[in-house]
């Protein structure tokens, strides 16, 4: 099979590459708040960058990766992956209005349809037993607070 120029180690280096120039452009813009040089929040993120740079150039010119073509999922599976990323977003933005409980609880049950197409009954109570799991985990645990929402 031909070598084709886009292949998934030259795609992936250049995401690394990218990804390694916003942390150095973090590191300097954090720079600021340091009290030196060699010391400071900003050093891990100009490490990790140069790091990124790096690797992505490496992996753009040792290149031994075959050409790909994009194989487009099943409607099925689309479907299931779009609604995954659609209730993700819901979830995130009713945090606030609802509180940890209340968000986690409800789009809990759509999870675990889109996840493991239960009966609803059964994404029910797996809604329930995650939520009451994470909520004594992060609170009591951890010792986390999160938003009340509306049980305040």
């Amino acid at each position: 099979m031909k070598r084709g120029i886009i292949t998934a180690d030259r795609v992936f280096g250049a995401a690394c590459i990218i990804i390694g120039i916003l942390c150095i452009k973090e590191c300097i813009r954090m720079y600021g708040f340091a009290s030196s040089l060699l010391s400071g929040d900003h050093i891990v993120m100009g490490i990790v960058g140069g790091v990124l740079v790096l690797l992505g150039v490496i992996l753009g010119i040792k290149n031994k990766g075959l050409g790909f073509t994009v194989e487009l999922p099943e409607p099925e599976l689309a479907k299931r992956m779009a609604g995954t990323v659609l209730v993700l977003i819901l979830y995130v933005f009713s945090l606030d209005k609802l509180g940890f409980v209340v968000s986690t609880a409800v789009w809990g049950i759509f999870w675990f349809r889109l996840f493991g197409m239960y009966s609803y009954i059964r994404c029910i109570i797996y809604s329930a037993i995650t939520t009451a799991a994470l909520w004594l985990v992060f609170i009591y645990g951890l010792g986390m607070s999160f938003p009340r929402g509306i049980l305040g």
